[in-house]
């Protein structure tokens, strides 16, 4: 009796470890055309393709740019937003050149140059890549998600700040500026207060 209890549980091992999901991860090759499409969907103050990155980095870059930008009609202090790769010239024109790639675990560390059409020689950037759903997606990009996380740490204490609401107060008593200009400053106003009443 005791034989052939072990004999069963042998066997039982045996099926579970055979039917057992193998959960490592296959990792993908990075071709070509999986990087040049990850290239052509770094955002310039447009977010082209979520799909083409991790939650935590689109979710960075949407906080980022929803948070109001504190320039009072002038330039925000999210600016830099809008320069992740293009500055004025049309993204369309750029040609990307992948230099190196270094495949440490389950992350990609990617070299690459952007070469902008309108400026002399390529720019060096770099991609930081992980898997997701069987492909290669952005997880950061020249550091960028870094950037955005302190950018709205520091943008929600200078919206709260005295020197923020003095700089808007000068505004709206300088018998100087003009009515419209105010009307911008009085509209940036009541949207930061519904930012902070929808984000305490």
């Amino acid at each position: 009796m005791k034989r052939k209890i072990i004999i069963m549980a042998v066997s039982v091992l045996a099926l579970v470890s055979c039917g057992a999901p193998n959960t490592k991860q296959v990792m993908p090759e990075l071709t070509e055309k999986r990087f040049q499409e990850l290239a052509i969907s770094i955002p310039n103050a447009i977010m082209k393709k979520d799909s083409s990155f991790t939650l935590e980095y689109r979710s960075a870059w949407y906080d980022a740019w929803n948070i109001p930008d504190g320039g009072l009609g002038d330039i925000g202090r999210n600016e830099f937003m809008f320069y992740f790769v293009c500055g004025n010239d049309p993204c369309d024109s750029h040609q990307y050149k992948m230099d190196s790639v270094s495949i440490v675990g389950d992350t990609a560390y990617v070299d690459f140059e952007i070469i902008h059409q309108r400026e002399n020689g390529p720019k060096s950037h770099n991609f930081k890549l992980v898997v997701y759903d069987g492909q290669w997606v952005i997880a950061d990009y020249d550091k960028t998600l870094s950037v955005m996380k302190n950018y709205l740490k520091e943008q929600k204490i200078f919206l709260k700040s005295n020197k923020y609401k003095g700089y808007a107060d000068d505004i709206l008593n300088d018998t100087a500026a003009s009515e419209e200009w105010k009307e911008i400053v009085r509209n940036e106003l009541k949207e930061v207060d519904e930012y902070f009443r929808k984000n305490p």
